[in-house]
Formats: C-alpha cells, sequence, structure tokens
C-alpha cells in the first residue's frame, strides 16, 4: 500500500491540529519510549545523527510524544556514539599532541556527520510501519516459543 505525499501531509496538518488542542505539560516527568517509538528513532538516526527541525516534529507528531523529547533522544544518541568513539580510540592512541587534535577537527569540519538532513514525511511512514511490522513479527516468534 502506497501512501501518497498529499495523503501524509493531510495526515501531519490533522495531528498538529490535535496536539494544539490537547497540549498538556509533562514538565519534569519522564516518560518511557514504546519499543516502537525507540526502533523508529534508532531507524531515523541510522539515516541522519542531525534531523531537521521539520523531521523532528514530524516525527514528534507520528510517534505521539513531544519535539523536545524527539530533540533530546537524539542529542544523548550522538553523546553515547561520541564516547564510544573516543573510548575504542582511546587505547589507540595513550598521547596525543596539540598538532593531532588539530588535524582531527580539520577532518570532523570537512566531513558531513553534522550536516543537517530533512527526511520526507512519507520516509517517516514507511519507517513507523516496517518498525511495527518488525516489532509484531517479533511478539509472534516470542509467543510461539513459549
Amino acid at each position: 500500500m502506497q501512501i501518497s505525499k498529499t495523503e501524509v501531509d493531510a495526515a501531519l496538518g490533522l495531528l498538529k491540529i490535535n496536539s494544539l488542542r490537547r497540549r498538556k505539560s509533562y514538565y519534569g516527568m519522564k516518560v518511557k519510549k514504546t519499543l516502537l517509538q525507540q526502533s523508529v528513532l534508532k531507524a531515523v538516526y541510522n539515516i541522519t545523527n542531525f534531523p531537521s527541525t521539520e523531521t523532528r516534529n514530524e516525527l514528534a507528531l507520528l510517534l505521539g510524544i513531544s519535539q523536545r523529547s524527539v530533540q533530546v533522544w537524539f542529542q544523548n544518541k550522538r553523546q553515547i556514539c561520541k564516547k564510544k568513539d573516543t573510548s575504542k580510540n582511546s587505547s589507540d592512541r595513550a598521547f596525543v599532541n596539540e598538532y593531532n587534535k588539530f588535524v582531527q577537527k580539520e577532518i570532523n569540519a570537512d566531513g558531513n556527520e553534522e550536516e543537517v538532513f530533512d527526511v520526507p514525511s512519507t520516509k517517516l511512514v514507511e519507517i513507523i510501519n516496517s518498525c511495527g511490522i518488525q516489532i509484531k513479527n517479533k511478539s509472534d516468534e516470542d509467543e510461539k516459543s513459549i
């Protein structure tokens, strides 16, 4: 079943209107993300670790969580990956001089790693559908094994 861009945009518009009506502030409350929400966020992170503001807003609407929660999830995920990379590299180079730090900054500045990327809304819907199917299949397999 192929969903058109106009259908996705219409659904997102309705979700935006609905979210404005029932905007509740859960400031300070920690809400654990569902397995579907986590898998969708990971799938989008595999596409880009710096999603655009529009992509974050659409993700928040489609997943039923706040935009700030999506933003913080990506910040935390980038930090976790950065720490893993530095821990791997720390054993390789115990003594790093200033020149190596400078060269590393130049390499990072030339790379696309920190480029903001806009994921199309139709792609987000496809990701959500595929993650939902994977989770359903996994839960069906788990029930059969019991």
